[in-house]
């Protein structure tokens, strides 16, 4: 369990100061997701800097320049690779033909080392799991909405990372870990971390430096998302169904005997880990629709129109026919046909009411 967290001054309303006072909340604030490491990535100039140490954050002291508009903050709790060997530490460096790139990752990925066998990815120092990510964005040469979902969809396991590239593009990519972005229109300035209780906990202290209306900008799973340096933003999508597919993870299902306590202890996680994938489906599903219907292009499906139906329904309730002769007459599905009933006597109780 690691944390993300950054911010976007695309206006240039916040001075240096500010800027550092901003991401000091927000490194000490991410304190409770890993205390083993910490680092920032940001450009200055034309230059990508990344500053990083095997410390917590409250040990560090940033002192971002004023020029800089994106800083890319991570906190780490180590699971490979010891952090007292600073290159396992986030953000990590890349360079795609010939552009550098910072990338930081919250999670763990189950595939890395197949990755690195079946795409030849070369041997590096770095002990990760999350470098794979860097060297798949090397090896494709480009940093874009298109090669990121081609790369988050060869991962498994479980990820959410963002990417700092050359022209100041910070890209976010949201898998199956939570993430949280808010937009403070007035003052221009984007704000991000992997929790909204660690923003809500870092905006306490710095109200002074960020003050004014308040948007949450929707980062949903399989979401990938572009911070512009005009402020404008630009979205892409990538298939995170491979991430709930129990085959994925090459886990002997066959094998599994339900009888023994281990067997119904395994049963019980796939169950629950189908139970949490409908959910998601389902919980994507009301956000998109919430979403259409803000924006005024969500109606609903239209109604069904049954020609006749009170004559049917009267020679149904009389039993001169079956309820499956009045489906048929009326082209209608079973369950279709009981709540249209349901609607009508409901009608018919509330005119009698009046």
């Amino acid at each position: 369990m690691c944390c993300l967290f950054g911010f976007y001054d695309y206006g240039g309303t916040l001075s240096a100061k500010q800027k550092n006072r901003i991401i000091s909340a927000l490194a000490i604030s991410s304190e409770i997701r890993g205390t083993d490491a910490t680092g920032i990535a940001y450009r200055t100039g034309t230059k990508l800097c990344i500053y990083k140490r095997p410390f917590p954050a409250r040990w560090m002291r940033f002192r971002l320049p004023a020029e800089v508009k994106a800083v890319m903050g991570h906190t780490r709790m180590t699971t490979q690779g010891s952090e007292m060997q600073n290159c396992n530490n986030h953000p990590f460096y890349g360079v795609a033909d010939g552009n550098a790139f910072a990338l930081a990752h919250n999670g763990i990925l189950s595939n890395d080392k197949l990755l690195r066998l079946e795409q030849k990815l070369p041997v590096s120092r770095i002990e990760t799991d999350s470098f794979a990510i860097v060297q798949l964005l090397e090896q494709a040469g480009t940093i874009d909405l298109d090669t990121l979902r081609i790369t988050s969809e060869l991962l498994r396991g479980s990820f959410t990372y963002t990417v700092l590239d050359d022209h100041e593009h910070l890209y976010i990519v949201r898998g199956n870990n939570p993430f949280r972005l808010y937009h403070f229109p007035k003052q221009k300035v984007y704000l991000y971390a992997s929790t909204k209780e660690i923003l809500n906990y870092a905006l306490s202290s710095i109200r002074k430096s960020l003050h004014g209306p308040v948007e949450e900008v929707a980062v949903r799973e399989g979401d990938i998302l572009c911070l512009l340096p005009d402020g404008g933003r630009s979205r892409g999508t990538f298939s995170v169904r491979h991430l709930y597919d129990l085959r994925a993870y090459d886990w002997p299902l066959s094998g599994i005997d339900t009888t023994t306590p281990t067997g119904k202890f395994m049963l019980t996680v796939f169950g629950a880990v189908a139970e949490l994938e409908r959910e998601y489906i389902l919980q994507h599903q009301r956000e998109g629709i919430a979403i259409a219907k803000e924006n005024g292009v969500y109606k609903g499906r239209k109604p069904i129109v049954c020609a006749g139906f009170d004559s049917v329904l009267m020679l149904w309730r009389r039993r001169e026919i079956t309820a499956v002769e009045a489906q048929k007459r009326l082209g209608l599905s079973p369950s279709t046909f009981y709540r249209k009933v349901r609607e009508y006597e409901k009608q018919i109780g509330k005119e009698e009411e009046t």
